[in-house]
């Protein structure tokens, strides 16, 4: 047993494997996705099934195209390999958040407006409320929620009054 070649092995497939042109890729691929269909679309009525089903949907095109050659989106330029990986990520984050697995877990949250008021509704609280009409719906931590709070009164400012509701 060469035991040198065991280890350059396993280190360059574990280096590999966290590369951080490959990590920039699949967020190259996130941000695309924000781009075309909005900035929250991974987390709006997307679920687990959902997700992993576009992650497949990306890997059966990547296959169809040819591994090396092609394999790339049209649209984005970017490999389909790419946008499968952040699908499943976004399906593994959805699927341990339900589980309770996080050390920082998702909660529900919704935001809706009408003429002079914008509402956060956050937690149990967002649980209960319909998924119809205008709001946007989405899954997020306390920090992300916050930063939703933040932004909401960072851009509306003096124009209408940004009103807080959470209970997690």
């Amino acid at each position: 047993m060469d035991l040198d070649k065991i280890l350059n092995n396993i280190v360059a497939d574990s280096v590999a494997l966290v590369n951080r042109d490959i990590i920039n890729l699949i967020e190259a691929a996130v941000f695309n996705g924000a781009v075309r269909y909005g900035p929250n679309n991974h987390v709006i009525d997307n679920t687990v099934e959902n997700e992993v089903g576009k992650a497949l949907g990306h890997i059966a095109k990547y296959q169809a195209e040819g591994y090396l050659e092609e394999g790339k989106e049209t649209d984005s330029g970017l490999p389909h390999l790419a946008h499968a990986a952040s699908r499943l990520i976004a399906a593994l984050v959805k699927e341990e958040s339900y589980r309770g697995n996080l050390s920082d877990p998702l909660y529900p949250f919704y935001v809706a407006h009408d003429d002079t008021t914008i509402y956060v509704y956050a937690g149990e609280v967002a649980e209960n409320i319909s998924r119809g009409g205008d709001g946007v719906h989405g899954r997020g931590t306390v920090a992300d929620i916050s930063k939703v709070i933040e932004n909401l009164q960072l851009f509306f400012d003096n124009d209408m009054t940004v009103s807080v509701n959470m209970k997690f």
